[in-house]
């Protein structure tokens, strides 16, 4: 399982909701070579704070993803629910490109710190901001 992720909108100021609201772009979620979910519009930054809440929660023991945006009304985006008697998630989503295929634990959370790296990566080198901030912020909330 791998993100892709491309941003195609950055906000001119990144103070308040500005970063989270509009640095947007697309989000694909990858299980082997197949593209389960393929969205465009879709809020990184919110989608982060999302993946780094479920990671603290992860730590626990297993629990479901659930992502909806502020930008769309059908939900989940995004879900990855947690099937206790296989010990692995399905993915789930209103647009899901294929059938879903089952996900280890390990290869979620994976996944989920993956991309969190990548996008803090490119944040920092390309925008100045940092994205381990926002998430510390977001997650105090």
């Amino acid at each position: 399982m791998r993100f892709l992720y491309q941003i195609i909108s950055f906000p001119d100021k990144v103070e308040g909701y500005n970063l989270v609201a509009y640095t947007e772009g697309t989000l694909r979620l990858f299980i082997g070579p197949i593209a389960f979910f393929d969205a465009n519009g879709i809020l990184l930054i919110e989608f982060a704070i999302v993946l780094k809440k479920w990671l603290l929660r992860l730590e626990n023991g297993p629990v479901d993803l659930y992502y909806a945006s502020m930008d769309f009304d059908e939900e989940p985006v995004l879900a990855l629910r947690y099937d206790a008697d296989a010990d692995e998630f399905l993915p789930e989503s209103v647009w899901a490109k294929s059938d879903p295929l089952p996900i280890s634990r390990g290869e979620a959370k994976s996944a989920a710190d993956a991309y969190l790296a990548e996008l803090g990566e490119e944040l920092r080198t390309k925008y100045g901001v940092d994205l381990n901030e926002v998430l510390e912020q977001a997650v105090i909330w």
